[in-house]
């Protein structure tokens, strides 16, 4: 300390002690102060009996033991029906939901032509729609039927409950996965249908009936789930 005058450390030595507003004792206190808990003796008293500041042991807190909770959420949910069952679910338009074999339904939102109060539900199958314009002609469905009519129809298929027989009428377009464009699901589709072979359904009786497309699209027969289903149709595909 050669050098420095004696009022020079000593207002170090208070620079290099100053207190720590976040430090907590374990309840004794010197002199010049009282406890973390209730409050001390005066200067130069004994501090008082503070209460104590340790911080709970969060290995033997009461923290719940997550090995010990409720099943995960990646359980697959409960059942709330009996595979097979088939039901029309109220709503507007109304839906037919069909019980998988997990015990889940599978809806199918029926589909609307223009007016949605004209579509219907019966026997747990969509009905088509009662404004809707049929699209079964010559050999089969045709997408051109409905595309010529309104560009936002397209041609898909009902069940007959009643006669097991099939229907198909134009009705408002589902997605917009167009002819041929990949799929996993009817949801994806303009007809809202994916066909077996991966791509969105475009009925079809010819090959003069699919549009311009790369590759270039052919018109074969492929199924499709309709409600649990499966039909056969011809389809737009690569």
């Amino acid at each position: 300390m050669r050098g420095l005058s004696l009022p020079f450390v000593a207002l170090a030595l208070v620079g290099c002690t100053a207190l720590n507003p976040n430090w907590q004792g374990n309840g004794d206190v010197g002199s010049g102060g009282g406890s973390a808990g209730s409050g001390g003796a005066g200067k130069g008293g004994a501090g008082g009996s503070g209460g104590s500041t340790t911080l709970p042991d969060l290995g033997m807190g009461g923290l719940p033991d997550l090995s010990m909770s409720d099943p995960p959420d990646l359980l697959p949910p409960p059942p709330v029906c009996s595979p097979g069952d088939r039901q029309c679910a109220n709503g507007l338009p109304p839906a037919s939901q069909l019980c998988d074999k997990d015990g889940q339904w599978n809806t199918r939102v029926c589909p609307v032509a223009n007016d949605p109060h004209q579509v219907m539900c019966m026997d747990g199958y969509c009905a088509p729609p009662s404004d809707a314009q049929n699209c079964l002609v010559g050999n089969g469905p045709s997408e051109d039927a409905c595309y010529n009519i309104d560009p936002n129809l397209s041609c898909e298929p009902f069940i007959d409950a009643q006669n097991n027989g099939w229907m198909w009428f134009c009705v408002k377009v589902v997605g917009t996965g167009a002819s041929g464009d990949p799929c996993t699901s009817g949801a994806q589709c303009r007809s809202g249908f994916c066909g077996s072979n991966g791509t969105c359904f475009r009925a079809c009786q010819n090959p003069s009936d699919c549009p311009q497309h790369t590759p270039k699209l052919s018109c074969k027969q492929v199924t499709i789930d309709v409600e649990g289903v499966t039909t056969y149709a011809n389809s737009c595909v690569p």
